[in-house]
């Protein structure tokens, strides 16, 4: 079901107490977007809760729905080197330089990656 944004402009300010300003950020999401943004929410509780292989099978669903989403390969590269698993974190930190295109970021993927243990 779609909602448009008078109707979630409505929605948000009847729900808020904060200023009614806020509702100016509203804007349209695609729905895996919105999938991503609850598995992030998920994944960032399991995380905070100790629960590191359930955000880490978090992220991996991230991965596998929105390839595109650097951040989620990042995070599962993370989660893979504290579970032992360098060869998953390399093969996660390699799909992300295929993704990303930002040279800083490029940098930092690849300083990790010949960080790393050979295997």
């Amino acid at each position: 079901m779609r909602v448009d944004r008078e109707t979630l402009a409505a929605l948000v300010l009847a729900s808020s107490t904060g200023p009614a300003e806020a509702v100016s950020h509203i804007a349209t999401m695609p729905n895996r977007a919105i999938l991503v943004r609850l598995l992030l929410n998920q994944a960032t509780r399991a995380e905070q809760a100790g629960h590191g292989r359930r955000a880490l099978e978090l992220y991996t669903r991230m991965t596998l729905m929105a390839p595109a989403y650097g951040h989620a390969w990042w995070e599962r590269a993370r989660l893979e080197l504290v579970d032992g698993d360098v060869t998953a974190a390399r093969g996660s930190l390699s799909a992300m330089l295929e993704i990303t295109r930002d040279p800083e970021l490029r940098r930092r993927v690849t300083d990790t990656l010949a960080s790393l243990p050979p295997t």
